[in-house]
Order: structure tokens, then sequence, then C-alpha cells
């Protein structure tokens, strides 16, 4: 396994810093935000490359109006990473340690956040800063605590909400920002039940991994470099480059990487490269997430360099129990979690999401279908994946073209637009083939909030804009109302020797104005060859009727098709899709 693209990267960083420490953003064409994480990000990896630019850099940032600072937790991480580093020193300068002690302090903590990685990353700090074994073991415990409330039963972390005893979600690129912070405090506090946990998150990623490049596509920041980094500094933390299949799946990151370097030096953010920016969250930011990968896989790669691993690790149940879960994973068959089905044979792997996750935000003009649930989110045949995740679309491009909502089944009434993302029943069964087939039941659910309605509401609005920090609007998310007339069923069936994905979806209708508008819609990829075969009421519909349009995802070259709108009929409604790729085609 090779970090070249490191090396590669830190350089190219550092050509993007100016005379006065401020960093460049090419995307931007502007200085990177000051309210991120570029600054301390990239003195990290200057740092452990003993560089001295990192005290331009962080001087600059410490220039910086303190009111226009923020990501704190992520400042403070990467501060306590770099003072770490530079103690490492048989006579650490003094002046360099008092600036970083005073770029800490600059970074304050808070008693509670909107998303729990950060406060999962703010317990990480508390742990780091522990002066004393007591007060390590009680910020230890604290840490566990976290842990335990917000990991899923199958091993996922759980982003949102704070309370997820009716609910959760669980963005892939967030547990494996959560994997990473339990390898980072695993080099801190030697402790076996610590290794228990970390195990948990490790398995649950290791199911996302398709095989070759990619380990994610469910949730926001899909696809994202910042997921990217969290998984490959834990498995360097974790030694696990040394084994063959963490080795694999770092040579795989590290290879898909390659295709998504800019000229400059840069990475892309996703593997979506036609667009640039395609399929970022608002909070993405080009100079800030290439800075965070360079600082901490520089640091993961340095302690693996110059520290042996801590003795949980080395030895013993925590040691064996990791290893042994990489080796002994079976290479074909179902590794599936609550969260997701799964179905791998050799160069096919398709993952489906279950049964739907509470999307992390409700917007009044945005639909957010990167949770959805029933959802063939991500299928890789060889090197090529062949099926793109979903994305957060404006509910006015839907209406529009509907084909956008790609899996998910969109449904019109009274001008309110519902989808079958979320259901109440599911469950997966596998074959003695191999086959996997997950199978769903459920009604739709209204996917965007409603405007507020008289003086309260927008008082009320606006108190949670701008005092409760958007709390009231995260919980509505939980209670979206339901188009109850509307019953469905799916039956979703995976062939991994034929390379193949049979869809198949059966309603039930009491309302007359209801409009179904993306009939059978799907996603694929344009530069491979699909073989589709669509059927409704029994009868074959030729699939020169799809409609069909460019879709803003993070895989490049990514479509969306789907049938033109239909009125929903009253009663009983069924249709099946079959898609086929590759060499199996017959």
């Amino acid at each position: 396994m090779t970090l070249d693209g490191l090396d590669f990267l830190v350089l190219a960083l550092g050509d993007h810093i100016k005379p006065d420490g401020a960093i460049w953003d090419p995307v931007l064409n502007r200085r990177t935000p000051d309210n991120h994480y570029a600054h301390t990000s990239l003195g990290l990896a200057l740092s452990v490359r003993g560089d001295p630019r990192w005290k331009l850099v962080l001087e600059n940032w410490l220039k910086l109006d303190p009111a226009s600072r923020g990501h704190h937790p992520f400042n403070r991480l990467n501060l306590l990473l770099l003072r770490s580093v530079a103690l490492e020193a048989d006579s650490p300068p003094e002046e360099a340690v008092v600036r970083l002690s005073r770029a800490i302090d600059a970074c304050p903590l808070a008693k509670s956040y909107p998303s729990n990685n950060w406060a999962l990353l703010a317990q990480l700090c508390r742990i780091l800063e522990s002066s004393s074994t007591s007060g390590s073991q009680r910020s230890l415990d604290e840490f566990f605590k976290l842990l335990d409330v917000w990991t899923s039963p199958s091993g996922a972390f759980i982003d949102f909400p704070r309370d997820p005893s009716v609910s959760a979600a669980t963005p892939m690129a967030y547990h494996h920002k959560a994997l990473f912070l339990a390898s980072v405090a695993s080099w801190h506090c030697d402790d076996s039940e610590l290794v228990d946990r970390l195990t948990t998150l490790l398995l649950w990623s290791l199911r996302t991994w398709d095989g070759a490049g990619h380990a994610g596509g469910m949730g926001r920041s899909t696809h994202a470099l910042f997921g990217d980094a969290c998984l490959v500094a834990s498995l360097l933390l974790l030694g696990l480059d040394e084994d063959a299949v963490g080795a694999q799946i770092l040579e795989g990151i590290m290879v898909r990487l390659k295709s998504q370097r800019r000229e400059d030096g840069l990475y892309w953010l996703n593997p979506g490269l036609g667009g640039g920016m395609t399929s970022w969250d608002g909070y993405m930011c080009l100079s800030v997430y290439n800075a965070w990968f360079a600082g901490i896989v520089s640091w993961a790669s340095h302690l693996r360099a110059t520290k042996a691993l801590p003795g949980c690790l080395q030895s013993g149940p925590g040691a064996v129990s990791l290893v042994r879960h990489l080796s002994d994973l079976p290479a074909n068959g179902q590794q599936s979690a609550a969260e997701f089905a799964k179905c791998t044979r050799d160069e096919f792997t398709a993952l489906v999401s279950s049964s739907g996750q509470p999307p992390q935000g409700f917007s009044r003009t945005e639909v957010e279908l990167r949770y959805a649930g029933g959802v063939p989110f991500h299928v890789r045949l060889g090197e090529q994946v062949v099926v793109p995740p979903p994305c957060r679309i404006a509910e006015c491009a839907i209406k529009e073209t509907p084909a956008l909502a790609g899996w998910t089944p969109i449904f019109s009434h009274n001008d309110r637009l519902y989808g079958l993302d979320v259901f109440t029943n599911w469950q997966v069964e596998q074959n003695a083939d191999g086959t996997v087939i997950l199978l769903l039941s459920g009604s739709p659910s209204r996917l965007c909030q409603v405007s507020p309605e008289g003086l309260w509401g927008r008082v009320l609005a606006g108190l949670d804009w701008r005092v409760l920090g958007g709390r009231l609007s995260r919980q509505r998310v939980l209670r979206r109302p339901t188009l109850r007339s509307v019953k469905a069923v799916i039956e979703i069936r995976i062939n991994p020797d034929d390379h193949q994905v049979v869809y198949t979806i059966k309603l039930d209708n009491t309302e007359a104005e209801v409009h179904y508008l993306n009939p059978l819609g799907h996603t694929h990829v344009a530069s491979y060859p699909v073989k589709r075969l669509l059927e409704v009421g029994g009868s074959a519909v030729d699939p020169a009727c799809l409609v069909s349009a460019e879709l803003p995802s993070a895989i490049y070259q990514a479509r969306a098709s789907a049938m033109p709108l239909i009125r929903l009929p009253l009663g009983a409604f069924e249709g099946t899709l079959s898609l086929q790729w590759g060499n199996a085609l017959t």
C-alpha cells in the first residue's frame, strides 16, 4: 500500500499558502473561509514534515477576528495533535508551545452540538487534554457513554438525533469519522473496552466497502473526501495497513483518489468529476477537506512511523479480534447491516438501503433523498460504479423533472410532494444461489416542510433559526405527515451471478387525486451499458418511453430515468424494472 499521493497533496496545498500565511481556495477564488479548519489541518500536515510554514499558517489563523472563527472542536483537535508533534522534540521551542496553547484556548468547547459527531469530537478533545489518569478515565467513560447511545445495534454511528430511541440517521462519512475519533482515543487510552467498541465500528465501516475504491454512498457528504480521510487514517492508526484486507481498502481508496486529482494537485471532493462541485453539501469546501485529509492522514502515518502500536492493539483479545474479523470477512455473499443490505460476489457488489432514515435537514425548498430506504445506492461491476447514489434536489426541479428523484417513488397530492423514503416493515432474505431479496412496506412521507402560516408561525420560525439553531426544524423531520391513502410493498431482488437488480413495486391507492411522478424511477451511469426491461400491470413497456436526465450525483456521469408521470389509479398498481450489466447480459 502506498501513500505517495499524500506527499503530492501536501506539496500542492503548500503552493496555495500566501506570503502572510493565508490559504487560497481555487474554487471559491478567495481565501479559505475563516470559520472552517483549513489552517489548523494544513498546519498539522506541515508540522509532521518539519516544514516551518506551519507557524506562518497558524499565526494567520490567530490574527483572524475571533468572532469569525468557527468549527472549534475540529480546530481544537488539530491543534492538540499539532502540539503533541511539537512536544516530541528533545527541546521543544517554548515560543511554539506558547503559540499553540494560545491557539487551543481560542477554540472553546460547547456543552452541546446539533450533530452527534461534533459532540463526540469535543469529548475526544477532553480525553486528550486530561492531565491526570483519573481525569482521563472519567473523560473516556463519558466518551463510552456517548458511543453506546449513538451506536446502532448493528454497529453504525448515529449522527442524528441526540436521542435515537425512535429513529436514527447514520451517514456513512460520519460513521468513518466516529471510527477515526475512537482510533485516536486508543493511542491515548490503552483500554480493552475501547477496542471492543472500535471493533464494532470497524466492522460496520468494512461492510460499506465495495471491494474496490469506495466505502460510502448513504447519507450526507456522500463519497466525500472527508470520510475517505477518516477511514484511511483509522486503518493506519489501527495497524490494519499490515492486514491484507486493510491494505486492499487503503490501496483502493488511494487509487480512486488519483482519478479525483485536479490539475493543481488538490482532490475534487467526491468522484462526481463532471461538474466540479457536483453533489457538494453547503458546508463542503475544497481547501478545507483537502487540508483535513492531509492533516489527519499525515499525523496517523507519522505516528505509525515513529511509535509502536498501543498495547491494546498489539496483543490480547483486542488486536486478535480486529485482524481476525478483517481476514475472515466472506469474499462472497451477504454482509448486510440493519441499515442496508449488501450482496457481493467476485467483481459485483450491490448496497441497498433498508427501512430508510430521517433526513438531517427538513427543508421548505429541497428534497433530501440520500437517506431514503429501498434504494440501491451503490452498485459496482469491476472497477466501474454502475448505480450512483441519490441526491439532495430542489423541490421545483423534481416537479419539473421527476426522474431526478431516482429510485424513490414520488407522489403529488394537493400540490405537496410525498416520497416512499421510510418504511414501517422490512426484511432481508438470501437464497442458496446468493440472491439477496429485500422486502419493504409503508406509505409515502412528506418531503418538504410547509412554510409557517400566520404571525405566530413566522415568529416561531424566526426564533428557531436565530435562537435555537434550527432545533425545532430538526425535530419536525421525525414527525413528518404521511400519505396514508397510498400503501406500498417493494421487493428488490439482487442476483450477483447475473449482475442484475430487479425492482418490483405494488401500490394500493384509495385517493382519487394522487399522481405518481416517477414510475419505475432508477439511476445509472451514462458510461456503462445497461439492459432494461419494464413491465406495468403484467404488460411489457418499451424502455424508449423513459424520461432521462443528468443527475447531480457524487458519481461521475450519473443519470436518472423514469416513466412519465401518471394519475395513480384507485386500487392496485404494479410495476417491475430489471437492470442488468456486463458480461452476464442475457
